[in-house]
């Protein structure tokens, strides 16, 4: 099975050079976005958007965890809510977890405290972000109804060789001692069995565009729609199909649509010895 390297940070790594994250291997870094209170309001983690920024230079994935302390399943929604506000300009390309693993629900029983995170969880869902569950292996066999959760996938804590969890799990965080470049504490370390960049660019969630099937070429600027037109028709000789339109005062040829980039790119380097500039984008 293929994996991914990760880490995990919050405020307690302090400032982290990511610069040597990345030549660590890291490919991804779940960051703390704060601390979800009773009433679902999320106290920021001083250094979630500096982590972030950090990360998106580096070219390092991200994705985003609240830890709980929510109490019913409205307030956890509401927090749901809330993160998902947190990162609409960022590019998340790793899910959004909910950190479920405090005592104060060692008194709750398992059914309650399931139905706490699915409030976060479903939060999270409906706004076509993506969602998992973060916990330990005893916290998920002894205070959490795993049954009621399976709709979402786990994110598991085990510092085991081999973790003590029967269940499936898609991401795993196997020490909480890890030493990386770029980083002067100890640090959480993770593994992905999923491509989660690809994955869930593919299923276009977290504002994720789906990868583009076909492309075009855009033929810039002609004066008059005469030249372009005459221009086109040209093009259409060989077998290309294109289109005149409006470019604001000007006029352009649009000439699609190509299955392969490759194609496009090499009718592009053909068109610009022709000496017409042009640009090869995505279809749609």
């Amino acid at each position: 099975m293929p994996s991914f390297k990760g880490i995990d940070v919050s405020k307690y790594q302090g400032r982290i050079h990511w610069a040597g994250v990345k030549s660590a291997g890291m490919k991804f870094a779940m960051i703390r976005a704060g601390v979800a209170q009773p009433d679902g309001q999320i106290t920021l983690d001083p250094m979630f958007y500096s982590n972030l920024k950090g990360a998106a230079a580096e070219g390092i994935s991200t994705g985003v965890y609240v830890y709980l302390l929510t109490r019913t399943f409205d307030a956890a929604k509401r927090a749901g809510g809330q993160v998902v506000s947190m990162v609409r300009d960022w590019e998340i390309t790793y899910p959004i977890a909910a950190d479920m693993e405090d005592r104060i629900y060692f008194s709750g029983n398992r059914e309650e405290n399931a139905a706490i995170v699915q409030g976060f969880l479903s939060g999270v869902a409906e706004l076509d972000y993506y969602p998992i569950l973060y916990t330990y292996t005893a916290f998920a066999k002894e205070h959490l109804d795993m049954e009621e959760v399976s709709a979402y996938p786990l994110w598991l804590a085990d510092y085991r060789t081999e973790p003590g969890y029967d269940g499936k799990y898609t991401m795993w965080q196997y020490s909480s001692q890890g030493e990386v470049e770029g980083i002067s504490t100890p640090v959480d370390l993770d593994e992905s069995y999923i491509d989660y960049p690809v994955f869930l660019r593919e299923q276009g969630k977290n504002g994720l565009k789906p990868p583009a099937t076909k492309w075009q070429l855009n033929i810039y600027s002609f004066r008059t729609q005469s030249r372009a037109a005459e221009v086109a028709e040209a093009f259409r000789t060989l077998d290309l199909y294109c289109e005149v339109r409006p470019n604001g005062r000007e006029w352009r040829i649009v000439m699609y649509s190509f299955s392969q980039r490759e194609r496009a790119e090499a009718v592009s380097q053909a068109i610009r010895a022709l000496g017409f500039y042009n640009e090869v984008q995505p279809l749609g």
